[in-house]
């Protein structure tokens, strides 16, 4: 459970949690990065991207349509809530 006296304990709850949420949120049909290993309270994921380059930070992203971004993303929260 939780526990606010032991701060390692609660950095590895919230890596579990963390798992647990990535895997629902993919079961939503929700794009996410696929968890592969949690050893205490380091999650291991899978590279998001093309090949070997990764995907570029949201900053650092072109968006041209801001329009359409922000209808996807109004989308996404509200699967996320329900």
């Amino acid at each position: 459970g939780y526990c606010k006296s032991n701060p390692r304990k609660m950095i590895s709850l919230w890596a579990e949690k963390e798992v647990r949420n990535l895997k629902r949120i993919q079961l939503a049909g929700i794009k996410a990065p696929t968890p592969i290993l949690l050893k205490s309270n380091l999650i291991i994921m899978e590279l998001i991207g093309n090949g070997d380059v990764p995907a570029p930070r949201l900053k650092d992203a072109y968006i041209t349509d801001y329009n359409d971004i922000y209808q996807r993303v109004i989308e996404i929260m509200s699967t996320m809530f329900r």
